[in-house]
């Protein structure tokens, strides 16, 4: 039981990991910041899972946690417009908002 509950808690900090690889590149740009963020969002959205409780409660501590620590990229328009501008993503992380907030300060 124990072993699983290793493994799941693996499965769940590898995107952590292989995140922290890419940014730590040299190659990184500032346009993946909002679309990594939303992907480990949502590798830590919480299922039900009865028979891990532990589990669930790591998945929404970590999920507060990216929420506290990366809301301001959702909201700073040098980011907005740097991910706006990047081919690979456009507009698809943004609501009608933020990218009206990007536009009016640039």
């Amino acid at each position: 039981m124990k072993w699983k509950l290793a493994e799941r808690i693996v499965k769940v900090l590898k995107p952590f990991y292989e995140a922290t690889v890419e940014i730590s590149s040299d190659q990184i740009c500032l346009s993946v910041m909002v679309p990594m963020v939303a992907m480990l969002l949502g590798k830590v959205e919480t299922r039900p899972e009865p028979t891990y409780c532990g589990l669930q409660q790591l998945k929404a501590a970590l999920r507060d946690a990216i929420q506290r620590r990366f809301a301001f990229a959702r909201t700073t328009p040098a980011i907005i417009v740097a991910t706006l501008l990047d081919p690979r993503f456009k507009d698809g992380y943004f609501n009608s908002q933020e990218k009206s907030s990007a536009e009016i300060t640039n």
